[in-house]
């Protein structure tokens, strides 16, 4: 066949198939002809620059290296009443961190209900709960000094706040460490909330498990039984190392 012959046929299109080597100039590639499989993409591989504007999966978790390392693991908005026990996100607690930030607060509504103590106890998934050996020690003062606290010496629970009146708020904000390992678990952090006659207090406490539990989560109950309480919790996995 002439070489004309075969000049002429391109004019019908040249079969993918025959273009073999060589590179396209990018003016041959319309823009639409990468885009279009836009939504395709689901695997970025490196990216070392460029800015992203997008939203992180829920599922992500961020190297501390990079300055993040912090998950939520759980998470509770609701009732928080005195005598029985409101368990909290069961499999908050995993092997997978060592170590958990836990952020709570509320409004004690009931009014017959003053001077309420918090307290927590460690859970596990099947809605059980350790109601023994532990240890702790509550220290802090009132705006005119005073000081108030508790202590609390192979017990039920881990007094977390102590003495709460009707009607006024309370937050605190506490690490736990090691809460899902066949280890015994520390808790330290603060807690702050407000009294009758415009009274507030800031505390902090310290707590021991002293037994071998392996938990998934956490409960807490007022040890007034005519408390009640509406609270949200947030529970953080942290990445320490």
């Amino acid at each position: 066949m002439s070489r004309a012959r075969d000049l002429a046929n391109y004019g019908d299109g040249i079969d993918t198939s025959s273009i073999t080597s060589g590179t396209f100039a990018d003016a041959r590639i319309a823009q639409s002809n990468v885009t279009q499989h836009e939504s395709a993409i689901d695997a970025l591989g490196t990216v070392t620059s460029g800015t992203f504007n997008g939203t992180i999966g829920s599922s992500a978790t961020i190297p501390a290296s990079v300055g993040g390392g912090t998950k939520l693991t759980g998470s509770y908005s609701g009732v928080l009443n005195g005598a029985s026990i409101t368990y909290f996100s069961h499999g908050a607690f995993t092997s997978t961190y060592d170590t958990y930030l836990v952020i709570m607060k509320g409004v004690l509504t009931n009014d017959s209900a003053t001077d309420s103590h918090l307290q927590i106890r460690l859970t596990k998934s099947n809605s059980t709960m350790a109601s023994d050996s532990y240890y702790s020690n509550v220290h802090g003062t009132d705006k005119n000094g005073n000081t108030n606290g508790f202590a609390r010496n192979n017990n039920d629970s881990i007094y977390l706040i102590d003495g709460v009146d009707a009607n006024n708020h309370w937050s605190a904000q506490f690490y736990v460490y090691t809460p899902a390992t066949s280890t015994h678990t520390w808790m330290s952090g603060t807690a702050s909330y407000f009294r009758n006659n415009d009274n507030c207090a800031e505390q902090s406490f310290t707590g021991f498990h002293g037994s071998n539990y392996s938990a998934t989560g956490f409960g807490a109950y007022w040890d007034n039984s005519a408390a009640s309480c509406n609270a949200t919790v947030k529970i953080y996995g942290i990445t320490t190392s």
